[in-house]
């Protein structure tokens, strides 16, 4: 007489804004099990908990060896662009209404700001 092969449920849950692939797999006692985890356009991948313990921000996770069941689930967060730094203040008009390219001028521009001595 031959027992039945033993199989486990892997759980996968994905937060708002990504996927898990499976979401749900029977994997048989022994065997491993590969999850494919991204985030959908414009996010990216937060964190990924395998049985409640934090696996950091991968895209992959593969159960080893699966001898009991187990949950997969994922968080994710929009991408951040920052937005170029520009320098823009290269001269401006100084004392009788000429260029201060020389940095003769000291004053104060808008909202307080206090300028010295030399090129900006």
């Amino acid at each position: 007489m031959r027992c039945a092969p033993t199989s486990f449920t892997i759980t996968a849950t994905a937060g708002a804004n990504g996927r898990i692939v499976p979401t749900l797999a029977s994997v048989l006692s022994g065997a491993n099990q590969t999850f494919t985890i991204a985030g959908d356009a414009g996010y990216h991948v937060a964190d990924v908990l395998v049985d409640t313990i934090s696996g950091g921000a991968v895209t992959g996770y593969t159960f080893t060896n699966v001898q009991t069941e187990h949950t997969i689930s994922a968080s994710f967060v929009a991408n951040i662009t920052a937005a170029p730094i520009c320098p823009t203040v290269s001269q401006w008009k100084g004392e009788n209404n000429a260029l201060d390219i020389l940095g003769m001028n000291n004053g104060t521009l808008m909202n307080g700001v206090t300028f010295g001595t030399g090129r900006i």
